[in-house]
């Protein structure tokens, strides 16, 4: 479930990066696919810090970060 929540994140992530590019913009497309893609981060990260062993959070801990940082482009 966590890696598909994280494979969500990254596909509603270049759904926003590319409504982002058109020419004429839709500002609810834009926001409706960040909304989706921070939701689905957070579904899958949530999930990551809760585990109690720092080794099956170190197996994550890239997936994380790059999440972490799409997300806070999108709040941007």
């Amino acid at each position: 479930m966590m890696e598909f929540g994280a494979e969500l994140a990254d596909i509603y992530g270049e759904q926003y990066d590319i409504e982002k590019r058109k020419p004429k913009k839709s500002f609810e497309a834009i926001n409706a696919a960040g909304a989706k893609s921070i939701e689905n981060a957070d579904a899958f990260t949530s999930i990551i810090y809760k585990k109690d062993d720092p080794a099956d959070k170190f197996e994550y801990l890239t997936a994380m970060l790059n999440l972490e940082l799409a997300v806070c482009q999108k709040l941007t």
